[in-house]
């Protein structure tokens, strides 16, 4: 089984890879989403094993990012323990949630039960993405309210429409970058400024869709693009 580590943790990380490919696994570490992202260009991992600290993005993000872009299962590891931050790790698309310290048999044994799992997303012709991508989708200025193409109707806060009005304008639904969308959303350039962009999208694909399937998309460590046709009224 193809198996990926994101830890920043490096003794963490470098145990628990030997551990693994003592059971046989082929497993590449990282310790930061970058190296993850330039991974994923090139190479199929059936499992992620993700923790959600991370020096450059939080592992929310790549756990949402993996279940929209990919067939890669993904089990999440942190010291995050309430119900809340476990609760935002399965919708953000993770099959398993475990929390630190953690027994290293037991990422073994839920790495190995996310494979026996038929993988929902992801598919061809689903139909439930295809319903959200296809239509047309209509922003509206004045009441900053956006119309899905099945005619549901979403009052907006102030900084989503400024989010989605930046993803419409551009080009060829084209990616518009993690900086300029700091700048234009008042947003400091740090951990913070980032996390505070991350959870913004996530509210905004959330209020879309309880399911998360949107088509604002997240172009690896870049930015964002909405990829369906949209009017701005």
């Amino acid at each position: 089984m193809r198996t990926v580590i994101v830890e920043d943790d490096y003794d963490f990380r470098d145990s628990l890879a030997k551990y693994l490919r003592g059971k046989g696994y082929d497993v590449t570490a990282f310790g930061s989403a970058v190296e993850l992202y330039e991974a994923i260009a090139k190479n199929v991992y059936d499992v992620a094993i993700i923790d959600l600290g991370l020096p450059d993005q939080d592992g929310l993000v790549i756990s949402n990012y993996l279940r929209t872009n990919t067939k890669t299962r993904t089990l999440i590891i942190s010291g995050r323990s309430s119900v809340e931050d476990r609760i935002r790790g399965y919708e953000s698309g993770a099959g398993i949630y475990l929390v630190k310290p953690v027994d290293f048999r037991e990422i073994f044994s839920a790495a190995s039960a996310l494979m026996q799992v038929e993988n929902p997303t992801n598919k061809t012709g689903d139909d439930k993405q295809i319903k959200h991508y296809q239509g047309k989708w209509i922003l509206k200025a004045e009441e900053w309210m956006l119309i899905t193409p099945d005619e549901n109707t979403l009052r907006l806060t102030a900084k989503e429409y400024m989010l989605l009005e930046r993803l419409a304008k551009e080009p060829q639904k084209g990616v518009v970058s993690r900086e300029a969308l700091l700048r234009l959303l008042d947003y400091q350039k740090d951990k913070y400024g980032n996390h505070s962009l991350e959870s913004l999208v996530y509210r905004l694909r959330k209020k879309i869709s309880p399911s998360l399937e949107t088509p604002i998309k997240t172009a690896n460590a870049l930015g964002y693009s909405f990829i369906a046709s949209i009017e701005m009224h």
